[in-house]
């Protein structure tokens, strides 16, 4: 596990920022953390189970709070409900049980039976709350995170210098360093092998 306190402190040792006069608050390199794990969760969301209860004969469920998509829906009863394919060409009372997402809710083409209904979706990962809580991606994705902190963290200095003045001498260079390696892990983490499902043959 590696812990928020960890992961803030491998940003600093990355912008060799370690001494005792810090160059970055600890607000500050958090807020860089917290900027890229927004970031990662736009691409690489959380995929989780949540269920919906249904009192039954309604049409319409509320998706669950911060869903950033709906996969999937299963009944009361194990069985998968199909999302609706597209607009229909008779009455929708004709239509098979379907759903679809719109501002929020899941409109279904059938009345729901009671039970509760379980949704399949994604997630934005959330940020711990302190330090000795666990960081919620990956551990093989921490580095990704780490680079991507330290890049806020330069933009932000550099933003910080300017409205002073000049920015340091060989500054750029530094925080164009910065960049590529983030897009090395970005690239990096793109090419890695992911499963999303497994079909059978045979």
């Amino acid at each position: 596990m590696v812990t928020r306190g960890e992961v803030r402190d491998r940003v600093r040792l990355r912008l060799e920022d370690t001494g005792v006069a810090a160059l970055w608050s600890d607000a500050e390199v958090l807020e860089g953390l917290r900027w890229m794990l927004d970031e990662y969760s736009s691409r690489w969301p959380r995929e989780d189970r949540q269920t919906v209860a249904a009192l039954g004969g309604e049409q319409e469920l509320a998706v669950p709070a911060g869903a950033l998509r709906v996969a999937r829906v299963v009944d009361p009863a194990g069985r998968v409900v199909m999302p609706r394919p597209g607009i229909p060409a008779g009455y929708a009372a004709d239509e098979a049980p379907a759903w679809e997402s719109w501002g929020g809710i899941l409109v279904f083409t059938q009345p729901l039976v009671a039970g509760d209904y379980t949704i399949w979706g994604e997630w934005p990962w959330t940020f711990p709350a302190a330090d000795g809580e666990e960081f919620p991606v990956p551990e093989g994705d921490v580095t990704l995170i780490v680079a991507g902190a330290a890049c806020w963290c330069l933009d932000f200095r550099a933003m910080e210098e300017w409205k002073r003045g000049a920015i340091p001498r060989g500054y750029e260079q530094r925080v164009s360093a910065a960049k590529a390696e983030y897009r090395r892990q970005l690239d990096a983490r793109r090419r890695r092998v992911t499963v999303g499902r497994v079909h059978a043959s045979g």
